[in-house]
């Protein structure tokens, strides 16, 4: 029985540490959580911005194309009048 008392004046101490750090641990995970879930927000975000630059690069290339074509025409309609 004496060897049991002493031995839980050394594992007490250490299961209320344990169970301290498992509520600090839980607070962290939910940190972390919700950090990661803003994160994917924001990688959606990003991807969505990059989606729409490329349809307006794409567009304005295009647009480019048709105005330089344009001009070549315009430039032939010169030389036959």
């Amino acid at each position: 029985m004496m060897t049991y008392h002493e031995l839980l004046k050394i594992v007490n101490p250490k299961r209320a540490k344990v169970k301290e750090m498992n509520e600090k641990l839980a607070i962290v995970r939910a940190e972390l959580a919700a950090k990661q879930k803003r994160l994917r927000e924001v990688q959606e975000k990003i991807n969505e911005l990059d989606r729409l630059y490329k349809e307006k690069k794409d567009y304005a290339d295009s647009l480019q194309k048709n105005i330089d074509d344009c001009n070549k025409k315009l430039e032939r309609a010169g030389k036959i009048i």
